[in-house]
């Protein structure tokens, strides 16, 4: 008998990082937000993703108005995904890199590619949200036997 903890955590350092590109009328710039380390639901790492953004943005853009409350980042329960915009008096555009981070795409329910959002552009995740992404563990011994056995090995198509 082995009993294993589900205690992997979802964002480890590997994958914790998210380069993305700010513009508004002042021009615009490439950063980079740490998520901290740990398991997350989808509210959780809204609310994260909303936090880090904005504080980041205000090193860059210290007097603007932008504030947690011009993200409209909304998970939908029924469908299982997330549209991303953004309110406010001027235009701005994001674009997270989720081609650089896949798990971090997977979880809000993208696939490796860039996405775009903004005061003028709505986004609605492509895939659904998967925020635990580590679904198994794999377990050899040579010491087990078995009178029929099997392996299977998944790929997981790009």
């Amino acid at each position: 008998m082995i009993e294993v903890p589900y205690s992997f955590n979802q964002i480890n350092s590997n994958y914790n990082q998210l380069n993305y590109n700010y513009s508004d009328a002042s021009g615009n710039y490439n950063s980079t937000i740490t998520f901290p380390i740990g398991n997350y639901n989808i509210t959780n790492l809204i609310s994260t993703l909303i936090s880090l953004l904005i504080t980041d943005i205000l090193i860059y853009r210290p007097s603007s108005t932008l504030t947690t409350s011009n993200f409209n980042i909304n998970y939908n329960s029924n469908t299982s995904l997330v549209t991303f915009s953004i309110t406010y008096s001027a235009a701005v555009t994001i674009i997270l890199k989720f081609s650089l981070n896949y798990v971090l795409g997977v979880c809000f329910g993208f696939p490796m590619v860039n996405v775009t959002f903004g005061t003028t552009t709505i986004l609605t995740s492509s895939n659904k949200v998967n925020v635990n992404p580590i679904s198994s563990i794999y377990l050899r011994s040579d010491n087990l036997k078995f009178t029929t056995s099997y392996e299977a090995i998944g790929n997981i198509a790009s």
